[in-house]
C-alpha cells in the first residue's frame, strides 16, 4: 500500500505536516483532540504512526465506531450499522442485539452491585472500588453512551480518560477468566443477550 502522505484527495499530508497543510481544513481541532488522547508534545507525528499503523489492520475501524461518529436515534443507529456491514447479516443482527436499550446508569449500577460497592464509589477520583473498569467497559459494550457522557459516571473528564480505564479493563477481560466471567454475570443481570456476540 502506497504511504499515506501520496494519497490523492487525502486531507492527510496536511494533518501530518505543517508543510502541506492547505487554508480551508481546521487541522488544529484533529490535533488538540489528539494530543488530548495520546498525550505527547507532536500530535502530528503520534497521528502519522496511527494512520500508517492502521494499514496493517484487516477490518474497518469506522465499523466498530460508529457509535462515536453517528448522531442520532438508536433506529437511525441501527440502519448505518446496517450499511457499514453490508453482505453480512449475521453480523449486522449481532450488533444489533448490542445496541439493546440499556442505559449507562443500569450498567453502573448492576455492575457495582455484582462487586458488593455503591455505584457512587465509582465516582470518586481516582478510585479504587471493585469493577470500577468493568463497569467503564461493559458500558462501552452495551450503551450507545459516549465517552464524554461515560466520564461522569467514573469522576473523569476527557474521552482520552475513560478511553484509557476502559483499555485496562479489556486487558484483564482478555487475561483473566474471573474478570470475564463476573462481567458475564452482570451481563445476564441486566438479560443482555451476550450469545450472539461478535
Amino acid at each position: 500500500m502506497k504511504d499515506p502522505e501520496s494519497w490523492s484527495h487525502s486531507s492527510f499530508p496536511g494533518y501530518a505536516r505543517k508543510s502541506k497543510r492547505v487554508e480551508w481544513i481546521a487541522y488544529d481541532q484533529l490535533h488538540t483532540y489528539w494530543n488530548a488522547s495520546v498525550g505527547g508534545n507532536d500530535p502530528g507525528r503520534a497521528y502519522r504512526a496511527y494512520v500508517k499503523q492502521g494499514q496493517n489492520v484487516p477490518e474497518d475501524p469506522f465499523k466498530s465506531q460508529l457509535r462515536e461518529w453517528v448522531f442520532g436515534s438508536e433506529e437511525f443507529l441501527r440502519q448505518m450499522v446496517a450499511k457499514a456491514e453490508t453482505g453480512n447479516p449475521k453480523k449486522h443482527q449481532s450488533t444489533s442485539r448490542r445496541l439493546r436499550s440499556v442505559s449507562a446508569k443500569e450498567i453502573v449500577e448492576a455492575t457495582a452491585n455484582e462487586h458488593g460497592v455503591s455505584a457512587l464509589d465509582y465516582r470518586q477520583f481516582r478510585s479504587k472500588a471493585a469493577g470500577r473498569e468493568m463497569a467503564a467497559w461493559l458500558c462501552r459494550r452495551w450503551s450507545g453512551a459516549t465517552l464524554e457522557e461515560l466520564g461522569a459516571f467514573f469522576g473523569i473528564s476527557g474521552a482520552g480518560s475513560v478511553s484509557n480505564l476502559v483499555r485496562q479493563a479489556q486487558t484483564r477481560h482478555d487475561q483473566s477468566r474471573s474478570w470475564k466471567a463476573k462481567a458475564t454475570n452482570v451481563e445476564h443481570a441486566l438479560k443482555l443477550n451476550t450469545q450472539h456476540k461478535a
